[in-house]
């Protein structure tokens, strides 16, 4: 018996499965984590978590698309500017209550100060919520990093390229595609799955998005918004 095991006070014989991220360290066919336990228990399965699976089939299709690769690092690198320094920050504060025309509440500028999240290529869903907040604040955003000292190479960095058009229109595109990853996400996350709901979960899925790449919808959101 394993001292954790023994401190936890668990029944190696009554557990039914092993859900992991995949990692080595948890499937080794040797000395992995499912490994040991199924030499105490020969029947616990072995599963590698669905919603892991599915964050590293996004990145693994984003590695396929080079310049999406770019916008998550640009997107990342957005949120260490401003993360870094309440300077910054506040000058972002500004720029947000300059473009609402009011000023804002302390809760509304803790919203704000909120809005640039982190992204992060291991935890797609961030990245959904960084290119949410970019969407819906490209102005101020980029109105800030602007106001900031010209000699700050970050700041030149981030605003050449937050002022191409093809990463707005990434933006645009990701903005459509990631609501409907996470929502399928989220299904697999619920507290009770119903097996017979996972394919017809991700049929229609794949549905939405090849809805979206037919219709090219967000293109013309970004026509119209020009």
């Amino acid at each position: 018996m394993y001292p954790e095991q023994s401190k936890c006070e668990l029944d190696i014989l009554k557990m039914m499965s092993l859900v992991s991220d995949g990692a080595k360290v948890m499937t080794g066919q040797k000395t992995g984590v499912a490994a040991r336990l199924k030499q105490l228990n020969s029947k616990l399965l072995n599963v590698h978590c669905i919603c892991h699976r599915l964050a590293l089939a996004c990145a693994g299709a984003s590695d396929e698309t080079t310049y999406i690769a770019q916008v998550e690092g640009i997107l990342l690198q957005l949120w260490m500017f401003f993360a870094n320094s309440a300077k910054r920050t506040a000058v972002l504060v500004t720029a947000q209550e300059s473009w609402q025309k009011m000023k804002l509440s302390h809760k509304a500028k803790s919203a704000v100060e909120k809005k640039v999240r982190k992204a992060c290529i291991t935890r797609w869903l961030s990245t959904s919520n960084a290119v949410g907040g970019v969407y819906e604040d490209f102005v101020p955003i980029i109105q800030a990093i602007n106001l900031i000292d010209d000699k700050d190479a970050l700041a030149s960095y981030l605003f050449s390229k937050m002022k191409s058009f093809k990463l707005v229109g990434a933006i645009y595109i990701l903005k459509a595609v990631f609501p409907e990853l996470a929502a399928l996400s989220k299904a697999f996350q619920r507290s009770t799955v119903n097996f017979g709901h996972i394919f017809p979960a991700i049929s229609h899925t794949t549905d939405k998005l090849t809805k979206i790449a037919q219709e090219e919808t967000p293109i013309t959101q970004l026509q119209v918004d020009v």
